[in-house]
């Protein structure tokens, strides 16, 4: 699983949604990468440079 983040989210605060849904997610024995990006709230919910998610696709593809 994969979960892109604004570090300065306020709509969807990290420490309230990511990171328990995260914890929750590896205690029952998933995976999931959390991407974040530094300064950036709510929107845009896009990466300037979109290497990292077809990364984290193919790498998936391949299993």
């Amino acid at each position: 699983m994969l979960h892109v983040v604004g570090d300065k989210d306020d709509v969807v605060p990290i420490a309230e949604n990511t990171l328990p849904f995260a914890e929750e997610i590896r205690r029952a024995g998933g995976h999931i990468e959390i991407i974040h990006k530094p300064e950036v709230g709510h929107h845009p919910h896009c990466l300037v440079d979109p290497s990292p998610i077809i990364d984290f696709i193919l790498k998936a593809n391949s299993k």
